[in-house]
């Protein structure tokens, strides 16, 4: 199942809220975080830990799996989000996005710059829509 946040009016657009019928992810379902840009669920644990993968054979652009050998030609990125439960008030939130690659001089030009930069702006982007909706909620 391919999963989209957003609205009618913009689907690339962030949710502001919880949407209720995207809450039931489970291993196996695709997340389109981008028009090219898809990852796989490859583990979860409910309001814990989530676990995305995209694999691309970069000869065929063939997608690839988690659990195959990596091809000649690949880009293979994870990224993982992980609450971490502090005290009874306070949970922290660890996130950490990997990529690796076929190591040529245009894959590291290409993937560590756009890849470093793209995961930095979208991640920071990310943090501050979930930040905005934790602090909107306390008090509440």
């Amino acid at each position: 199942m391919l999963r989209v946040a957003g609205s009618v009016d913009d689907p690339r657009a962030s949710a502001r809220r919880v949407i209720p019928e995207l809450q039931d992810l489970k291993t196996g379902d695709s997340i389109k975080i981008a028009s090219q840009l898809v990852f796989e669920v490859v583990a979860i644990e409910p309001q814990r830990l989530i676990t995305l993968y995209g694999g691309l054979d970069t000869n065929t652009g063939g997608k690839l799996e988690p659990t195959n050998p990596l091809p000649e030609q690949y880009l293979s990125t994870s990224w993982v989000w992980l609450l971490e439960e502090v005290d009874g008030k306070s949970t922290r939130l660890l996130v950490n996005f990997r990529q690796d690659y076929n190591p040529t001089l245009l894959n590291r030009l290409v993937y560590r710059i756009s890849g470093e930069l793209g995961a930095f702006l979208m991640e920071r982007r990310t943090l501050l829509g979930i930040k905005q909706r934790v602090e909107s909620r306390v008090g509440q």
